[in-house]
């Protein structure tokens, strides 16, 4: 069982996991555990739950915790560590870090260029600095795909019939693309990591979905005829993780 009883309020140490905040909720229905890189792993216990049956609860779960708590582990140690004197290509810019001799972290983008200044006194692979560059990446990314995929969508819905209300461009954890039923396509700023003929496959996916809104047979026969292989292109694109970092 957990080594150590659930209070309310609590923050507990399960071994093989590491640090688990507990919060009560008077919010839900449902026990939930949420796994974040930087924010740990928090428990929320609604109140009609009692702390025994959570207790219980969460060592039902410790397997696909641990699961989880792997997963995050091994993507961060293949991360890309961003450091001085290298030079990091997104689709329309380089992004470098350089030292300065000012206070904190700014962000300059000028043509093509995006630099990253940090304290020249700061270790530029300690994780604050890190963190910020993975923020500045993000930023630029956002730049590029509130540019690039609304064109390509409007194009795409052009060449194949489709049409849709809005678009807007976030970053999402979770999924590439979604399209309500309102027909408001929502997509990732991380698709600009995906080669051209995936980010294609993604938005013809999501106009698909103004006219088909579940993946049933027809869907599907319709994006194979669409994209000359829906399967294998979906295969394809679960090589690339949604969330980089």
């Amino acid at each position: 069982m957990v080594p150590m009883h659930l209070t309310e309020a609590d923050n507990i140490s399960v071994e093989g996991i590491g640090k688990i905040r507990v919060v009560r909720t008077y919010r839900g229905k449902y026990l939930r555990l949420q796994v974040d890189r930087e924010a740990g792993v928090k428990m929320t216990v609604p109140v009609r739950v009692s702390m025994k049956e959570a207790e219980k609860w969460l060592e039902r779960k410790k397997p696909w915790l641990r699961k989880k708590i792997g997963e995050i582990r091994r993507q961060q140690a293949s991360q890309t560590v961003f450091l001085p004197g290298r030079r990091y290509f997104t689709r329309t810019h380089l992004l470098l870090l350089e030292p300065w001799a000012g206070k904190g972290m700014q962000l300059r983008i000028r043509g093509i260029t995006a630099t990253l200044n940090y304290p020249e006194n700061a270790d530029p692979a300690a994780e604050p600095v890190q963190q910020i560059a993975r923020r500045a990446l993000v930023q630029v990314l956002r730049r590029e795909a509130s540019v690039y995929l609304p064109e390509r969508l409007d194009f795409l819905a052009r060449r194949h019939g489709f049409s849709y209300r809005k678009v807007s461009i976030r970053e999402n954890r979770s999924r590439w693309g979604s399209c309500s039923g309102k027909d408001h396509i929502s997509l990732n700023l991380h698709l600009m990591r995906l080669p051209d003929h995936l980010i294609d496959y993604v938005l013809l996916h999501e106009l698909l979905h103004t006219v088909h809104r579940n993946h049933g047979p027809l869907f599907w026969a319709e994006l194979d005829r669409l994209t000359g292989g829906a399967r294998k292109l979906d295969r394809e694109l679960k090589k690339y993780p949604v969330r980089y970092f």
